[in-house]
C-alpha cells in the first residue's frame, strides 16, 4: 500500500509539473501580446488559479507585472491579434479539463488500488486464520486418530475381559455342575447299593417264603374244574408210594393255559419233614416223564437256568457238583462263569444236545435236579420257561 501511495503523489507531482509548464507558456503567450486586455488577462490568471486550486489544492502564482505595465496604459481596443491571442487560453482550459477528467480516472483507480490493497490485506489475515484453523483442525484429526486408536484397544480389551469373564462363569458353572454330577454320581451309585442290597432282601425273602415249596412236572389231565390237590395225592401215592397224610398249604398249578399242554402243578408244604420225604424218593420218578423241585424267584430261576449247562458238564467229568440257590460250586470250589467257562461246546448255543429226561437227572440232591420243562428249554436254547408263582 505504501508504493501505491508513493507512485500516487509521483504522478501529483508529473500533473502539477505539466500544468505548471502549462500555465508558465500560456503566459508567456499573454506576455507576448502587449496589447490584450487587462481584464482578459485577469480572467484567464484566476481560471488558471482556480483549476490549480481544485486539482492540487496549491495556488499558481501569476505574474503581477503584467497587469500593472498595462494599467497605465488605460484602456485598449481589441485587435485581430489580441483576438487572436485569445484563442489559446481556450484551448489550455479543455486540455486542463481532459487532464482533470485523466485524473480523476486515475485517482479512481488508485482508490480502487487502495481497495485491493484493503481486500489483499484482509485476505492475508483470512488466510493466517484458515491456516491456524486448519492447523487446529489438525491437531484435532491427530488427537482423534489417536482416541479412536485408545478406544480400540479399550474395546479390544473390554471384550477380552467380557470373554474372560464369560469364560469364568462359564468355568464356574462346569464346576458347580461337575459337583452337582459327582454328588448326583454318588447318590446313584449309593441308590443303586441300596438297590441291591434291597433287591438281595427281597429275594431272599421270597426264597424263604419259597422254601417250603415243591413244583411237579409232567401231572397230566388237567381240566377246569379238577381237583388239583387230590391229583397230586394220588400222584404221591401212586408213583411215590407215599399212603402218609401229608398236609399242604395251597396247591394249584400255574402258567399260562394252553389248551393240550399241562401246566405245573406248584404245592406249599406245612412240615418240612412231609418236604424231605417228597424229595428222598424223587429218584423213583427216573424215566417215567414226571419231575420234582424246588421253587425259586424270578431272578434266581434265570441264574440257575444259566447255571446249568455247565453242572452238566462237571458232573459229566465226574466233578462233585452242587447247586445252592444260583451259585455253582464244583468241587467245593464256587464256581465263576466268567473265568471258568465249559469247555465243551455241546452245552450252549446252538450245538446244546438235547438234555436226558429228568428221570435219568437223579443223582446229587434233590435240589440239584432242574425241572423237566425247564430242561427242555435250556436245550433248545430258550430262556423262556414258565415261571412259577408264590404260594
Amino acid at each position: 500500500m505504501g508504493q501505491h501511495k508513493h507512485k500516487k503523489r509521483k504522478r501529483k507531482s508529473k500533473t502539477s509539473d505539466s500544468s505548471e509548464n502549462g500555465e508558465n507558456g500560456g503566459s508567456e503567450q499573454c506576455s507576448q501580446v502587449p496589447d490584450q486586455e487587462s481584464h482578459d488577462s485577469s480572467m484567464l490568471s484566476s481560471i488558471i488559479s482556480v483549476a490549480s486550486n481544485v486539482l492540487y489544492g496549491t495556488p499558481i502564482l501569476t505574474k503581477p507585472n503584467v497587469a500593472n505595465k498595462t494599467d497605465h496604459l488605460g484602456p485598449t481596443t481589441s485587435t485581430p491579434k489580441t483576438q487572436a491571442a485569445t484563442k489559446p487560453s481556450g484551448d489550455i482550459i479543455s486540455q486542463l479539463n481532459e487532464q482533470n477528467d485523466k485524473l480523476d480516472k486515475i485517482m479512481q483507480k488508485l482508490v480502487k488500488l487502495d481497495q485491493i490493497d484493503h481486500i489483499e490485506e484482509k485476505l492475508e489475515k483470512v488466510n493466517a486464520t484458515v491456516a491456524k484453523f486448519n492447523n487446529r483442525i489438525s491437531d484435532v484429526e491427530r488427537k482423534l486418530t489417536e482416541n479412536s486408536a485408545a478406544v480400540s484397544a479399550i474395546s479390544a480389551r473390554v471384550e477380552k475381559l467380557e470373554e474372560q469373564g464369560v469364560n469364568t462363569d462359564h468355568e464356574r458353572d462346569l464346576k458347580r455342575h461337575e459337583k452337582t454330577i459327582e454328588s448326583l454320581c454318588k447318590s446313584l451309585d449309593s441308590m443303586r447299593r441300596d438297590y441291591r442290597a434291597l433287591e438281595a432282601s427281597i429275594t431272599d425273602l421270597q426264597c424263604r417264603s419259597m422254601k417250603m415249596n415243591l413244583i411237579f412236572t409232567g401231572i397230566g389231565g388237567e381240566t377246569k374244574d379238577e381237583d388239583t390237590e387230590d391229583k397230586l395225592r394220588a400222584f404221591l401215592y401212586y408213583e411215590l408210594g407215599i399212603d402218609e397224610h401229608i398236609q399242604f398249604g395251597n396247591v394249584h398249578r400255574f402258567g399260562r393255559y394252553v389248551r393240550g399242554q399241562d401246566r405245573p402243578i406248584v404245592a406249599r408244604f406245612l412240615y418240612q419233614k412231609d418236604l424231605i420225604a417228597v424229595r428222598s424218593r424223587s429218584h423213583r420218578l427216573r424215566n417215567t416223564g414226571y419231575g420234582i423241585r424246588e421253587q425259586y424267584p424270578t431272578s434266581i430261576e434265570r441264574r440257575r437256568r444259566e447255571l446249568y449247562p455247565a453242572m452238566r458238564y462237571h458232573r459229566s467229568r465226574g466233578d462233585n457238583v452242587k447247586m445252592v440257590r444260583d451259585t455253582l460250586y464244583v468241587n467245593g470250589q464256587r464256581y465263576d462263569p466268567e473265568t471258568e467257562p465249559t469247555e465243551d461246546p455241546t452245552y450252549f448255543g446252538s450245538h446244546v444236545v438235547p438234555a436226558p429226561p429228568i428221570g435219568n437227572m437223579d443223582k446229587g440232591t434233590p435240589e440239584d435236579q432242574p425241572m423237566e420243562g425247564e430242561d427242555q428249554l435250556i436245550a433248545q436254547g430258550s430262556t423262556d420257561a414258565p415261571t412259577p408263582t408264590q404260594s
